[in-house]
C-alpha cells in the first residue's frame, strides 16, 4: 500500500529559521506542482513586532524611507501571492507592539493580507490567556487571517484550530500549524501552566491524514512550523 502522502501533489514544509529583521524582507517560496504551474508563497517569522523596523544599511540617508513591514505591503500588493504566513513569534518584543499585548502588530498583519499565522514560544510571553484572546480577535477581526497549532492541548483539547483551507489560483491547500514543545522553557514557566505541547511529527502526520480523508481533492499541504534548529534542540522537535 502506498504512503498517503502520495496522493497529494505536493507538500510544501515551511518550518522557518529565518529572521525576519536580520534579512530584511520576506522569504519568497515557489511552489510548482505536476502540471508545471507555479505560485508564490510568503513567509515570515521572528518579526517580535517590528513595526517600525527599516532596512538596515550603511547609508544613514536610507533610515525612515519606508518600514520593513510596509515594504512587505507594497510587494504583496504588487505581486499577489497565492499565500502569505507567518511562522510565529509575531507579536511580542518591541514596546511598539507590547504596549497593548501585540494588537497593533495583529492589526497591520490582517491588513497586509496574511492567510494565518502559527503560534510561536513568544505568543505565550502575555500569558496563555492574552495567546486565547490572540485567537478569538483573530477569528472575529481576522478577515481570514487565522492563528493556527495541532499540537498545543489544554484541558484535553487542542488550544487553537490545528489547519484551515483555503481555495487560491484553482488550488485547495491545507495549512497546518505547529509549535515548538520548547515553549515550555521558552517563555515565562507561569504561561503554560496545564499545557501540553504534543509531538509536531505526529501531529502533523494525523493532520495531514485526516485532511486527506474528508478532502479529496486537496492540491498542497502547507504545514507551518515554529520549530527550532538550535544544537540543544531535539531531533524530533528541529525545523530541519
Amino acid at each position: 500500500m502506498k504512503n498517503r502522502f502520495t496522493r497529494i501533489t505536493s507538500i510544501l514544509l515551511l518550518s522557518i529559521t529565518m529572521l525576519f529583521a536580520s534579512v530584511g524582507t520576506a522569504l519568497v517560496a515557489q511552489a510548482e506542482d505536476a502540471t508545471n504551474d507555479k505560485f508564490i508563497v510568503i513567509h515570515t517569522n521572528d518579526m517580535h513586532g517590528r513595526l517600525n523596523e527599516v532596512p538596515r544599511s550603511d547609508d544613514d540617508n536610507d533610515y525612515g524611507k519606508a518600514t520593513l513591514l510596509s515594504r512587505l505591503k507594497f510587494y504583496v500588493e504588487e505581486h499577489n501571492p497565492a499565500l502569505l504566513v507567518d511562522g510565529g513569534d509575531a507579536v511580542q518584543g518591541l514596546p511598539i507592539s507590547n504596549i497593548n499585548k501585540g494588537k497593533h502588530m495583529l492589526d497591520a498583519m490582517i491588513d497586509i493580507g496574511y492567510d494565518m499565522m502559527t503560534a510561536g514560544n513568544h505568543e505565550f510571553d502575555f500569558g496563555f490567556e492574552r495567546a486565547m484572546e490572540i485567537r478569538t480577535y483573530l477569528e472575529t477581526n481576522g478577515n481570514g487571517m487565522e492563528i493556527l497549532s495541532s499540537n498545543v492541548e489544554d484541558g484535553g483539547s487542542l488550544s487553537f484550530k490545528p489547519y484551515k483551507i483555503v481555495e487560491k489560483e484553482g488550488k485547495k491547500i491545507a495549512l497546518i500549524g505547529l509549535t515548538t514543545p520548547e515553549t515550555v522553557w521558552k517563555t515565562h514557566p507561569n504561561n503554560t501552566v496545564g499545557v501540553k505541547f504534543l509531538e509536531p511529527l505526529d501531529q502533523l502526520k494525523k493532520y495531514v491524514d485526516e485532511i486527506l480523508s474528508d478532502n479529496l481533492d486537496i492540491d498542497l499541504i502547507v504545514p507551518v512550523g515554529h520549530l527550532g534548529t538550535d544544537s540543544e534542540t531535539p531531533d524530533a522537535w528541529r525545523g530541519d
